[in-house]
């Protein structure tokens, strides 16, 4: 990998959205080895103004927590012209198939996974969703656009 691929995936920011500190802490220490930044918020207020004053390349925002639960942030966020930024829906208790559906339609989620979290499927969504490939050797480098 390149000097400048190495920066550019080490400067795309991961606001991680969740009020479990075991839960924030395993996937900090979990996405940090891939050279992501990360931000931490507890709910939804602390979710709006991270996203606002941080501007994140991508959120991972549990789906129920208190002050303002996931799905009324995610619909917060897009008025706040945040709706480009792509979020990563996850939670243990929405496991019917209209929650799912109905958070899905929001323009800005692209995934919805289930906890617990299998942490090698959400690496490579986000490799996905940031542009970020790996080649055969195993490190990653930034796909052209």
């Amino acid at each position: 990998m390149s000097r400048k691929e190495s920066l550019h995936q080490q400067s795309k920011l991961i606001l991680i959205v969740d009020d479990d500190p075991d839960v924030q802490e395993f996937l900090h220490l979990a996405l940090i080895k891939d050279g992501y930044r990360i931000a931490h918020a507890l709910d939804g207020d602390d979710a709006m103004e991270k996203a606002a004053a941080l501007h994140p390349d991508l959120v991972l925002m549990d789906m129920v927590f208190p002050v303002r639960g996931g799905h009324e942030t995610l619909i917060r966020m897009q008025g706040r012209n945040h709706e480009r930024v792509p979020v990563i829906a996850m939670s243990a208790l929405c496991r019917d198939r209209e929650t799912r559906e109905a958070v899905l339609s929001e323009p800005n989620v692209s995934h919805f996974i289930e906890k617990p979290v299998n942490i090698r499927r959400l690496r490579s969504l986000i490799r996905s969703l940031l542009g970020i490939s790996t080649n055969n050797s195993g490190t990653m480098s930034t796909e052209s656009r």
